[in-house]
């Protein structure tokens, strides 16, 4: 029997597109975008790991680096 589909929290980064342009994947997971959903653009990175672990979503960004930098030094 295959696994069950699990559906994942997921908070887009600023640089992406907006959710609603990403028909397939939106509706298949809950989808937040940090400027076009949330109204938070141009806020610091920090900020917006802050809120994915607030909301318990997994961030989506081209920005992978500083992101790792913060989720090692903010455990």
């Amino acid at each position: 029997m295959p696994p069950k589909f699990y559906s994942h929290k997921l908070l887009l980064d600023e640089g992406l597109y907006p959710r609603k342009s990403l028909k397939r994947i939106n509706g298949r997971h809950n989808i937040k975008h940090i400027k076009h959903d949330l109204n938070k653009g141009g806020i610091k990175d920090k900020e917006i790991y802050r809120i994915a672990r607030k909301q318990k979503r997994i961030i989506i960004t081209y920005n992978i680096e500083d992101f790792r930098k913060l989720a090692q030094s903010l455990k």
